[in-house]
């Protein structure tokens, strides 16, 4: 069973490989052998990696010990990573750690969620709700790569009684 917890500092390491390894995987049907190798790029510290997360609201997926996903979410609504393992997959992770992002950045009072989309991630932001806002090219280490601006608005808030706006 998959659990959800709070992304960790012991995490760092787990995390940015498996983050190397589904764009190696995954992403490599939608993108050039040069736009894999500027994006996953495991150029950076596990400390510089752990400090980018713990900055945001971070979770990680586990199926029991072993971490099978992750994402985050910055304070202003903008989803930063999220990422499966390549072998889990079409199991309902990504949903599940975008949901909890969603529920969080709610919880602060955002009235919309956005990101940057992959050519691999667009039709399940698009399932998930998210709208396109445009498509541009964003330099990835002085390489182009194709992303869709996405955004998900979320309902006003109702007062609940006795609480004042």
């Amino acid at each position: 069973m998959i659990e959800l917890r709070p992304f960790k500092r012991a995490d760092a390491a787990a995390t940015q490989w498996l983050h190397h390894e589904t764009i190696s995987t995954i992403n490599s049907k939608d993108y050039s052998s040069e736009q894999i190798e500027k994006w996953s790029a495991l150029n950076s510290s596990a400390e510089w990696w752990a400090k980018s997360l713990l900055k945001n609201i971070a979770y990680v997926a586990c199926d029991g010990s072993e971490i099978v996903g992750f994402g985050d979410v910055t304070r202003e609504g903008f989803v930063l990573r999220l990422y499966v393992h390549k072998d889990h997959q079409g199991k309902g992770i990504a949903s599940k750690l975008l949901n909890a992002l969603e529920q969080d950045v709610r919880k602060i009072g955002l009235e919309r969620i956005w990101l940057e989309s992959t050519e691999t991630a667009h039709t399940f932001y698009q399932k998930n709700g998210y709208s396109d806002i445009e498509s541009k090219m964003k330099d990835m280490r002085g390489t182009p790569l194709k992303v869709y601006v996405m955004e998900k608005k979320f309902p006003a808030r109702k007062a609940a009684i006795g609480e004042t706006q």
